[in-house]
């Protein structure tokens, strides 16, 4: 399918980027549009703050991992688009995340987890891009 390995790739990256533990095939919805087809990767309850703060990445036994590699089997990797997504990713403004996460209820946003984000975000953030970009890049991610 055209495009098929660039979407899943995306998807891979910004999964390993959030922590996403447990992404699957029951987690891929295809729709028509047009007379072609959409994919979309949803249900993201166990990432980012389902493990929090972050310790590495996914690990090779879990769902992410072991799913990904299915694909990438059927599919292919695409590193440029994985890439890409994580530029895209390390990019996006602070001001802009802050006003996210300001626009969340406090129960689902406690004080204390709001800042520890936005300092992860600020300081941490783009080491663990490059640390993602590396691990992709020599295939001990993949």
């Amino acid at each position: 399918v055209a495009g098929l390995s660039r979407i899943l790739s995306n998807i891979y990256a910004f999964d390993m980027f959030m922590y996403n533990v447990d992404r699957h095939f029951g987690n891929y919805l295809s729709v028509g549009d047009a007379g072609g087809r959409r994919l979309y990767g949803f249900d993201y309850s166990r990432a980012l703050f389902w493990t929090w703060p972050f310790a590495g990445f996914p690990q090779s036994g879990q769902n992410t991992r072991r799913y990904g590699a299915r694909l990438w089997s059927l599919h292919g990797f695409d590193q440029t688009a994985a890439f890409t997504i994580l530029d895209q990713l390390n990019s996006l403004n602070t001001a802009m995340i802050e006003g996210f996460v300001n626009q969340l209820p406090a129960i689902w946003m406690p004080d204390k987890l709001k800042d520890s984000f936005l300092h992860w975000w600020n300081h941490d953030r783009e080491a663990r891009i490059i640390a993602l970009r590396e691990g992709i890049a020599n295939g001990q991610l993949l």
